[in-house]
């Protein structure tokens, strides 16, 4: 079966719960961009504690509501629901499907800038207004460190990359002494 067509039914179907509930979707939503890199980072457990045929999905929803409480309480109501259909697996997929489909909806820009070192909220948001009037809609601005990165910065807005970076220049110039 194809897991991502599987998901994307559950995101659609989270996405149209809140429809039309301004207040209670940008809940839903910052939730979710808060549990999903919880539930990516610890994929291994979660997967083997939702695959796991011992425990009935009452255990595996009170161990769930654990990190949901700390994270996402308004999201549990649906990780129990995916539970009870054996769909456990299909949550974190889905939950960063609906993320995707609400910024489309709702006309938000996912952009990331990696830098070598911290910048400061001021610079930040600075830039995040710059990129904003550059593209219709809200701007959401991560900021990243980026080890890699000798100085400078990357600015990744959904497939484009502006690449300022040392590194980026470095390799700008081994290519043009190849050619």
């Amino acid at each position: 079966m194809n897991e991502g067509l599987i998901a994307s039914r559950y995101a659609k179907a989270l996405l149209l719960s809140v429809e039309g509930k301004e207040e209670l979707g940008q809940q839903i939503y910052d939730e979710a961009v808060a549990l999903v890199p919880v539930l990516e980072s610890n994929s291994y457990a979660i997967r083997e504690l939702l695959d796991n045929v011992v425990l009935s999905a009452e255990k595996k929803s009170e161990a769930l509501e654990k990190v949901f409480n700390r994270y996402a309480p308004r999201l549990m109501p649906y990780a129990s629901f995916l539970l009870r259909k054996g769909r456990g697996h299909y949550l974190a997929l889905s939950l960063r499907l609906f993320l995707d489909l609400y910024r489309a909806k709702r006309g938000i820009v996912k952009a990331q800038i990696l830098v070598a070192s911290p910048v400061d909220r001021a610079q930040v948001e600075r830039l995040r207004e710059l990129v904003q009037s550059s593209f219709d809609g809200v701007v959401e601005l991560d900021q990243v460190v980026e080890d890699d990165l000798i100085g400078g910065f990357q600015l990744r807005v959904g497939d484009q990359l502006l690449d300022r970076s040392v590194r980026g220049e470095l390799e700008r110039i081994a290519a043009q002494l190849v050619d």
